[in-house]
């Protein structure tokens, strides 16, 4: 020991010295130690020292600093949260646990950083806390404050389907679509359809198929969020045949008294598509009964006695259930039957050269003659002989005659008869001979 230090204290944990300068210096032996001092005033050796108490504690606990960081919305990013902590006997720090951030997560790396991940899609503020050990039992906390900055998230576009009747449709493609970050979305672009045309008309698209295709199509879209990102989607449509309903046509027909009559309503009317078509329904008439028979015909049977006009309608439908209805005008005529002797020409009589065919026959009495009956109820022909006055005449529906004179006939000879009839509807114009014939004679 030098000659100008004295021993001021001494033990176990450490021996003492003091210099005449008041300086002290010692060995440690451990980190607690309580020593007592005497610091020397004046001249080394004088008259009196002044005792003095000092006392240095163990290990120092580490000292950690708040972090504040930024970081990428949906990206992992490293913190080094120790960069900043200290401790006082320059232990070395590791990270020994954490309190987990509100929107992400957070994991230690070794002990010597964190790793925090954002919650997708998530930007804006977030923390968390750790505690920060110095390998001797000190510990301490600190807060990390986070910025999540937000990045564009591009739209997510879901195909969509849509049916056409043969004609244009307009697809709401963007209904179904979405943006995470609540931007706008608009269509960027369409592709054409292999058997369609495709246009956008604001945030629709309208699809219109190919005149006459059935089947299906598709085309694709590009959604756009307004900040450069995009996404693509794809669009079927399934064109389908739209049935024309048929095209019912009314009939009119003239049915006898007490007479049924089948009419085939259907032979007039048409399907665009080429359907068949069928008698579906109908209604009943004032004055008679229908029957819809097997092959679509329609029986119309009048009421007994009954004379006069009278309707009914039907239904034509075809396989795919479109319909058309027409209406019947029935015009029920008397069955007239006039007392006219058939045999009256065979037995003898004046005949109508060329006339035979069209039921013309004057006789040789008074026998009124009509071999051809009138289904429309018109005019009827009779003939009668006079002497040497022969007349042809022409019985009216309204019960008046009208006669043509025939003059100067005799035996052996013949004159040239014209004859034009009209019943206000339908007209005859006829020409022929009018020959003399033996009794019972049947030349024509």
């Amino acid at each position: 020991m030098p000659d100008d230090v004295v021993p001021v204290g001494g033990g176990p944990e450490g021996v003492g010295h003091m210099s005449p300068q008041a300086t002290w210096q010692r060995t440690r032996r451990a980190r607690a130690q309580t020593l007592a001092i005497f610091a020397a005033l004046g001249i080394f050796g004088g008259a009196f020292a002044i005792p003095a108490m000092a006392q240095q504690t163990g290990n120092q606990a580490p000292v950690p600093q708040p972090d504040t960081m930024t970081v990428v919305e949906d990206t992992a990013t490293s913190l080094a949260v120790l960069a900043n902590d200290t401790d006082a006997d320059g232990d070395t720090l590791t990270i020994a646990s954490l309190v987990a951030p509100s929107h992400g997560t957070a994991v230690i790396n070794a002990g010597t950083s964190v790793t925090y991940t954002p919650a997708p899609n998530y930007s804006g503020a977030d923390t968390f806390t750790y505690t920060v050990s110095d390998g001797n039992g000190g510990t301490a906390t600190a807060a990390v404050t986070l910025t999540v900055t937000a990045v564009n998230d591009p739209p997510v576009a879901t195909a969509d389907t849509a049916t056409s009747a043969s004609g244009a449709v307009t697809i709401d493609v963007l209904a179904n679509d979405t943006d995470v970050d609540g931007d706008t979305l608009a269509i960027g672009a369409v592709t054409q359809g292999a058997h369609g045309a495709v246009v956008v008309s604001g945030t629709s698209v309208i699809y219109t198929p190919v005149a006459g295709f059935t089947g299906t199509d598709n085309f694709t879209y590009t959604v756009n969020d307004g900040h450069g990102a995009s996404a693509t989607a794809a669009v079927d449509v399934s064109v389908v045949a739209v049935n024309r309903a048929p095209v019912a046509v009314d009939d009119t027909i003239t049915v006898k008294m007490d007479k049924a009559k089948t009419i085939n309503v259907l032979a007039n009317d048409h399907d665009p598509d080429g359907d068949s078509l069928r008698v579906s329904t109908t209604t009943s008439p004032a004055h008679g009964s229908l029957t819809v028979n097997a092959d679509n015909t329609i029986t119309y049977t009048p009421t007994a006695g009954y004379v006069g006009g009278d309707t009914f309608t039907y239904t034509a439908q075809d396989p795919a259930g479109a319909t058309a209805v027409a209406t019947v005008t029935v015009n029920v005529v008397e069955n007239r039957r006039d007392d006219f002797d058939k045999d009256a020409c065979k037995k003898g009589g004046w005949l109508l050269r060329g006339f035979r065919n069209q039921g013309l026959c004057i006789a040789t009495s008074n026998h009124i003659n009509h071999e051809d009956d009138d289904d429309d109820g018109d005019d009827h022909c009779r003939g009668r002989h006079d002497h040497d006055l022969m007349y042809l005449l022409i019985l009216q529906t309204d019960g008046q005659l009208s006669s043509a004179n025939i003059r100067d006939l005799l035996d052996g000879r013949s004159a040239t008869l014209t004859l034009d009839a009209s019943d206000g509807q339908n007209s005859i114009a006829l020409k022929g001979k009018i020959q003399a014939l033996k009794k019972g004679g049947k030349r024509d």
